[in-house]
């Protein structure tokens, strides 16, 4: 059995003891989440950026082993990326998304509208237009400013009473007072621009939500600094990327972009980010591997308990 575990989390010794509990298995492979993507992309050599829900793992890894000494981590993820998306439509005064359902569509904006941009000082995104839910409380609830404007309903009304019940002003009030609720309204849309950039650039500039530390371009060139001379430019070559929030349109060529800024020029020319086939599911890709002495090493049998 395959168990996984972040880096510098659970020990060892008590993932083996829960892989061994409640069912007859003979052996325990244990490791790290970084390490199973590195081996899914036929590599035992490299470094795994994983970037996925709650935190930023930088790991590098030499012959199949994680190196604990080399590891950096960023508190900074998907779910902070979703409050930032939540702020900067409340800054514009576009909406105002605070519930948790709210909060689902701010992260479908996220993983369906947003990019990283290669220059953000001279960046300028295209519109897009995300459905927002059709139910009148609803509306009313995110705080919408619409307009109608064929046939469908845009932010940036004055009257945001006449949003949420599709009326007119005055009939909006007197529909307030009636038994049966809110009445339905068109489809509405949420236009978006600079937000679907500014998003994800707090992975890159962690300053937009607070931090005081690199981004994470800065962070893979200080978990290989710190490694010993001779494999840094072998872990240059194999950055493999891992997680859902490194599958933004643009991220592999932005990070590459700034590891050329740290590198000195003659490394520049061995800088490789990969992307892996499923960037969510890599960890899983690693665990077929063939059962040799690679896989060995790292598994525990039940009398070494």
């Amino acid at each position: 059995m395959a168990c996984t575990r972040p880096p510098r989390r659970v020990s060892a010794r008590r993932v083996s003891g829960r892989g061994f509990s409640g069912a007859p298995r003979t052996s325990v492979d244990r490791r790290t989440q970084g390490v199973l993507a590195l081996l899914g992309q036929g590599r035992t050599t490299g470094l795994v950026l994983d970037s996925g829900e709650g935190v930023t793992h930088c790991v590098p890894i030499y012959d199949g082993y994680g190196l604990p000494h080399c590891i950096n981590r960023l508190d900074l993820a998907g779910r902070e990326l979703n409050t930032l998306m939540c702020k900067l439509l409340a800054m514009e005064g576009k909406c105002r998304l605070t519930t948790t359902e709210q909060q689902c569509a701010a992260r479908q904006m996220k993983e369906d509208l947003c990019y990283i941009a290669q220059d953000p000082s001279s960046e300028v995104a295209e519109f897009a237009d995300f459905s927002l839910p059709n139910s009148g409380p609803t509306l009313q609830r995110l705080g919408v400013r619409a307009s109608v404007a064929g046939g469908k309903r845009w932010w940036g009304a004055r009257d945001p009473v006449e949003l949420s019940l599709g009326l007119p002003a005055q009939k909006a009030k007197k529909a307030k007072k009636a038994k049966n609720g809110f009445q339905p309204v068109a489809e509405v849309l949420l236009r978006l621009q600079d937000e679907r950039w500014k998003c994800p650039e707090a992975l890159f500039n962690p300053s937009l939500v607070g931090l005081e530390c690199t981004g994470v371009a800065g962070m893979v060139w200080d978990s290989i600094s710190r490694c010993e001379v001779d494999i840094r430019k072998t872990l240059l070559g194999n950055v493999v990327l891992s997680g859902g929030c490194t599958m933004f349109p643009g991220f592999s060529e932005r990070l590459t972009k700034e590891l050329k800024n740290y590198a000195p020029a003659a490394a520049q020319c061995d800088i490789r980010v990969l992307k892996s086939k499923d960037q969510i599911s890599s960890p899983a890709s690693g665990r077929v591997v063939p059962r040799g002495a690679c896989v060995r090493k790292h598994s525990a049998s039940r009398p070494d308990r």
